[in-house]
């Protein structure tokens, strides 16, 4: 049975991340053999052991010293799509080793590598992060959006990525207005929200209504400190600068978005995301 490359994508991007590579002084990594790709398939069967996989799918990676022929195709894809992303690049020198088992990551991806936490250039981890940790705010059409956002930023199309991502931003404010929406108590600023926030056409002017309702919230007091500390930076901060890249990308601004501004605003995404969840609980439970 041949692994998941989804599964292979996120236990490749932890193998790259672990002090055996990061601490190679050259910055280069080479396999034990040129076809057995021997010493990363190791490396990711003790993580996927660390990790609680199956026994099913840990003995599927490294049987008598060497990849199935099927996933050790699928590594070889996904050394490419790394390649491709500017995280990795072939071969030790054009001299010697010009190409694979000897691979050399760059300056952008050990600056990706070092950062904690959920990646965008690990999209299994990046989706389940949302799933499990703010689903009231990742509906399915969040999810679609982010996955085609993750998908462009693997496949270099940065403009792409950033519209994707503004579409998801977008649907994550809108569930979340539509929460605030529900949990109103008093029927006649219900009537007004939903003229001013939800009936809106212009996005911008339906946040602006919305931030208006929230600031009354604050005032009140009726947020818990966990969900009012850097709100202002987290919910406000961050939607705006997602939707202003998108807006930038989507129309002929002339502006470049280069890797570390589509990189950069995935990384913000999963935090505003979050808070948007919690805020969403916090209305179901609480009322406004």
């Amino acid at each position: 049975m041949s692994i998941p490359i989804d599964t292979m994508r996120s236990l490749l991007w932890e193998t790259l991340r672990s002090p055996h590579y990061a601490t190679r002084p050259t910055g280069t990594t080479q396999y034990e053999s040129t076809d057995a790709f021997s010493a990363v398939p190791k490396r990711m069967k003790d993580i996927a052991k660390a990790r609680g996989f199956p026994q099913t799918v840990i003995n599927d990676f490294y049987k008598e010293q060497r990849l199935s022929r099927e996933d050790d195709h699928t590594l070889r894809v996904l050394l490419s799509e790394l390649a491709v992303a500017g995280i990795i690049v072939f071969g030790r020198s054009l001299g010697q080793d010009p190409t694979l088992p000897a691979f050399q990551i760059t300056e952008h991806g050990k600056k990706c590598l070092k950062e904690g936490g959920i990646t965008p250039y690990d999209p299994q981890g990046y989706l389940d992060y949302l799933k499990t940790q703010a689903s009231k705010a990742a509906d399915d059409t969040v999810l679609r959006y982010i996955g085609e956002s993750l998908e462009c930023l693997r496949s270099t199309c940065f403009m792409a990525c950033v519209v994707m991502l503004g579409g998801a931003t977008e649907q994550v404010f809108l569930l979340l207005a539509q929460a605030l929406h529900d949990a109103m108590n008093d029927p006649t600023r219900q009537k007004s929200f939903e003229k001013k926030v939800l009936n809106e056409w212009g996005l911008k002017k339906r946040f602006d209504g919305f931030r208006g309702e929230m600031a009354r919230i604050r005032t009140a007091c009726l947020l818990p400190k966990d969900l009012e500390e850097d709100l202002d930076l987290k919910l406000d901060g961050i939607f705006s600068l997602l939707r202003q890249s998108r807006n930038d990308a989507g129309h002929p601004s002339g502006r470049t978005v280069t890797a570390r501004d589509a990189h950069g605003n995935l990384l913000l995404f999963p935090t505003y995301c979050k808070r948007a969840h919690d805020l969403i609980l916090f209305f179901e439970s609480q009322g406004a």
